[in-house]
């Protein structure tokens, strides 16, 4: 990572201000029919209709932006296979395990559920223990490709990143809406022919945030009302389709996200670029900077706790969905998940950064107590 675009302890701000946007529409996509499938409660065609379901697709640019912040961070990196798998994806294991069994026990105790080794391994093992925690088996995927991705990212061409995108959004997107429209399900493309089937999300959009992140030298004004343009058409799409299959199907449940990633595409690069271009290189105040790496740092831990932290003040949210505008107490609510998740995240690190000096004063002092009895 050059000089250029780090900052207070090599953190980059705009990425930083993209990891809590992304974490609060991750958090969006947890309030269910509170929020995130709202849609589905109100009259089809109406304005509430539509404004609950931009949001509902709106909110899925959140994961892929995680993905393109970590080609950022790690496709640049050269380290041995050693290093990766002790310093990464031992660590992450560990995270996995450990908060897995968290969670587990969360659900065991209110319930007066006994605590059973051989269910929570083999949950662990196989779909997870929360359906929440399905980000970290994927992120474990990427962390295993890392040295392949490295290599790809490190020797593609911007023609060959806009390629990429091209035959996401062709065979990802349009194809199948078009097929949709034509057959309503009955007939699709042979998948052995689609060459994106390969390319998870875990393959494109590390790549695409290395491009957009390292290589791109410059977001203008230019690109970014081109990506506007494109992610207005990709959320038409996407909205427009969503809607149709409803028509079709006449289910609002099974399948209702069936066209949500076709275009999503466009919509992460468009978020990604608007905030590069408003605040890459930009002054902060002091208290606000460290505000914002505090916050992004603190991103992580959310997504690890912020279940338990949700269902713990799911009376709060309740009594407020009751008394003001529905729209405005689920991103209060999800505000306050936010803001103690975090809180509990830096008080934690807090303790932990305690302890760390201690030991060392603790071995100083042996050390010194050592040489006065040579």
């Amino acid at each position: 990572m050059t000089d250029a675009l780090s900052t207070g302890k090599n953190k980059i701000l705009y990425v930083e201000i993209l990891r809590v946007l992304a974490i609060l529409f991750v958090l969006f996509n947890h309030t269910r029919n509170d929020g995130y499938t709202h849609f589905t409660l109100c009259a089809s065609g109406t304005f509430s209709y539509w404004f609950w379901m931009f949001f509902s697709i709106f909110c899925k640019f959140s994961v892929p932006l995680f993905f393109m912040i970590s080609g950022i961070m790690l496709l640049g990196k050269e380290e041995s296979l050693a290093v990766l798998w002790k310093k990464r994806i031992l660590k992450f294991s560990c995270i996995l395990v450990l908060f897995s069994l968290f969670q587990y026990l969360w659900e065991c105790l209110p319930a007066g559920r006994m605590f059973s080794v051989r269910e929570y391994f083999l949950l662990l093992y196989s779909k997870g223990v929360v359906e929440v925690y399905w980000f970290l088996y994927l992120y474990l995927a990427f962390l295993m490709m890392l040295p392949f991705l490295r290599k790809i990212a490190q020797n593609l061409k911007a023609q060959e990143f806009n390629y990429l995108v091209v035959l996401m959004i062709v065979f990802g997107g349009l194809i199948p809406a078009a097929e949709y429209l034509i057959f309503k399900g009955t007939v699709t493309l042979n998948a052995l022919i689609i060459p994106t089937g390969a390319l998870g999300i875990t393959f494109f959009y590390p790549l695409i945030g290395y491009y957009l992140g390292i290589k791109l030298k410059e977001v203008t004004n230019k690109t970014c009302l081109i990506t506007a343009g494109l992610f207005v058409f990709s959320m038409a799409v996407m909205m427009f389709m969503t809607d149709f299959r409803i028509r079709v199907t006449g289910n609002m449940k099974d399948g209702l996200d069936t066209f949500y990633q076709s275009l999503q595409p466009l919509v992460a690069i468009f978020v990604f670029l608007i905030i590069r271009r408003l605040f890459e290189n930009k002054t902060f105040p002091k208290l606000t900077e460290k505000f914002i790496i505090s916050f992004g740092g603190s991103v992580f831990g959310i997504y690890l706790i912020e279940k338990m932290v949700r269902e713990a003040l799911s009376g709060i949210f309740e009594f407020m969905y009751q008394r003001i505008n529905r729209f405005l107490a689920v991103w209060i609510g999800i505000l306050i998940v936010f803001i103690v998740s975090a809180f509990i995240v830096s008080a934690f690190k807090f303790l932990m950064r305690l302890l760390k000096p201690r030991k060392k004063r603790n071995n100083r002092s042996e050390h010194v107590q050592s040489l006065e009895q040579h």
